[in-house]
């Protein structure tokens, strides 16, 4: 198994401890830790005392913004068959981030119900795009 914990930036240095002791130590469970590249520094600075886990970081990975051809990959999962319109208009709208494109995708889905729509249209992935934005 595996423990995600997102956002644990805003950890703090002894919760962040906790987590090794009881969750990779004691439970023999792995451990991702997400957040913003403050995380890395909060756990590199050595007045902290992180050494046991960092001991056990495997890898730092920067995330970077998403390429519109695994944009592409993640709407084609979704709808085998979606148009290169409703593509780019889904990849254009999500800006690069995953997060907002299944946002986007979550959106589209709801708005082709309602509307009795086998596939997605240009005109679901506009009105999603706006609800998005707020």
């Amino acid at each position: 198994m595996v423990l995600i914990v997102d956002q644990a930036d805003y950890l703090s240095d002894a919760a962040l401890e906790l987590l090794r002791c009881i969750i990779v130590d004691m439970a023999e469970v792995g451990l991702v830790l997400v957040g913003l590249p403050r995380l890395k520094i909060q756990l590199e600075n050595l007045q902290n005392d992180h050494e046991q886990l960092l001991s056990r970081v495997g890898t730092f990975l920067k995330v970077n913004r998403m390429r519109d051809e695994d944009a592409m990959k993640i709407i084609q999962s979704v709808w085998e068959s979606a148009s290169q319109e409703v593509i780019t208009a889904l990849t254009k709208c999500a800006h690069g981030s995953v997060r907002t494109l299944v946002k986007l995708i979550g959106h589209v889905h709801r708005i082709m119900v309602v509307n009795w729509l086998e596939a997605p249209t240009y005109e679901a992935v506009s009105d999603a795009c706006e609800l998005v934005k707020g």
